[in-house]
């Protein structure tokens, strides 16, 4: 299924990038940070499973792209972090723990420009790729595994131009992986990977 995702969203990247009516743009690249609210993730190994909730992290990133006047299309580079909060099983209750999961990604993103006659212009989008999501947590038996799993991401936000080459750029994100498996020393723990993000960056035209 992810592979047809994939070959489907670049063949209508390539029909874009080929069409006369796209021809003129220009290239941008766009830093941001943001907060990320990561959703409690179900973590199975064998027949035992686990609800390990997070704290309210951060993120940052750079995008470098070009702009073909209603579509844009860029390569995302991506970096997320949230710590532990809790853990809780069935018949253990729940208690807090240590540790951190990181997702370093890295996405092709397009995204579709909805033109106001304003300075405002929102906009929406999709991304594919991949991410190294890490596992760490410390303790009894500490835990330092990654693993690289396909991911994806899908945007709405809105840019204000304060002049022709520097815009504003604020968005939401819902980011997520395919579940990435761990080991941690006695054998290999399923995890999941979903959040909502809150971002904002400047997007400098050249």
């Amino acid at each position: 299924m992810n592979r047809k995702i994939f070959t489907g969203f670049v063949c209508v990247l390539f029909v874009l990038m080929c069409s006369p009516a796209f021809a003129a743009g220009n290239f941008y690249v766009t830093p941001q940070v943001g907060v990320t609210f990561l959703n409690d993730a179900d973590l199975s190994e064998g027949v035992e499973e686990a609800t390990l909730s997070f704290d309210t992290g951060y993120g940052a990133g750079i995008s470098g792209g070009y702009d073909f006047g209603m579509i844009r299309v860029e390569a995302e580079a991506g970096y997320r972090k949230n710590d532990f909060d809790t853990i809780s099983a069935p018949g253990e209750g729940e208690f807090s723990v240590s540790g951190d999961i990181t997702a370093m990604s890295l996405l092709l993103n397009c995204f579709v420009d909805f033109e106001t006659g304003t300075n405002f212009t929102p906009y929406a989008g999709a991304g594919i790729g991949a991410a190294k999501v890490e596992f760490e947590a410390s303790g009894e038996g500490d835990i330092s595994e990654d693993d690289t799993v396909f991911a994806y991401q899908f945007v709405a936000g809105v840019g204000y131009a304060f002049t022709e080459n520097v815009t504003l750029d604020v968005s939401y994100r819902y980011f997520a992986t395919a579940d990435p498996t761990f080991e941690n020393g006695e054998g290999k723990m399923e995890a999941e990977y979903g959040s909502h993000n809150i971002f904002m960056g400047v997007r400098f035209s050249f």
